[in-house]
């Protein structure tokens, strides 16, 4: 396959998905504008990012902040107007890796995570965009605050100064049905609308759920952001 041809399939790819996100956000009431389709590119070349650039893909999402890090240094991506996202899990270690004005980091689950990232943004006078992990199922094997610690967590969060919260992110079980999708689904976004009602400040709107196999479940529920993979890029690679 030459490079026209993989590029001509992977803008059939990203059109798929989409027209599947458009019809998932008409059944719930929305537009598809207002859900953002964020590619999650871990293990990509750096040649298949900037091919779906320019297939109109303008976020991605990475599990690490050490490739961040060296994405940022990649010329054909640094040229283009990317908005990078962290979606994996993040050490404390690890924070001063992290590049400068992230678009998102989804995967904020501990306090003390946030308060070094709170002192960051005050430090560099930019408040830094997160949003709260939360693992509704409970799941051992998921990072992530249980649904019934989420408020305290977040009130704790939004006093932070350096801090921008914009809501909450979700992983489910890779193995749950539809049904039981829907209703862990459904309860982190009564969550979501538990700490507005509580702390009534400013924030706190975005949910981030749904994957390549569940995207659509996640926006008729209520997703303002999902983060697709598969669906996009084909089966991981390395």
């Amino acid at each position: 396959m030459n490079s026209g041809q993989r590029r001509g399939h992977l803008q059939s790819r990203v059109d798929a998905v989409r027209e599947r996100l458009a019809r998932a956000a008409e059944a719930s009431g929305r537009h598809a504008e207002d859900v953002t389709l964020v590619a999650a590119s871990k293990t990509q070349p750096d040649a298949m990012i900037a091919a779906a650039f320019d297939c109109g893909v303008r976020h991605f999402g990475e599990n690490r902040p050490e490739e961040l890090a060296r994405r940022h240094r990649v010329p054909e991506l640094a040229g283009r107007s990317i908005h990078w996202h962290l979606i994996g899990p993040l050490q404390s270690r690890k924070l001063k890796l992290l590049p400068p004005n992230l678009a998102l980091i989804q995967s904020v689950d501990r306090l003390k995570t946030a308060r070094l990232l709170a002192n960051t943004g005050l430090r560099t006078e930019t408040p830094v965009p997160i949003l709260l992990q939360v693992n509704p199922a409970g799941e051992a094997s998921k990072q992530g605050v249980k649904l019934d610690a989420a408020l305290p967590m977040a009130e704790a969060i939004s006093q932070m100064e350096g801090l921008t919260p914009r809501g909450l992110m979700a992983m489910t079980p890779l193995d749950a049905n539809e049904t039981e999708l829907r209703a862990l689904f459904a309860a982190v976004r009564a969550e979501l609308r538990r700490i507005q009602t509580s702390l009534a400040v400013p924030g706190w709107t975005e949910l981030s759920m749904g994957m390549s196999q569940d995207f659509e479940p996640a926006v008729q529920e209520g997703a303002t952001i999902v983060r697709i993979g598969t669906s996009l890029f084909g089966p991981r690679v390395g």
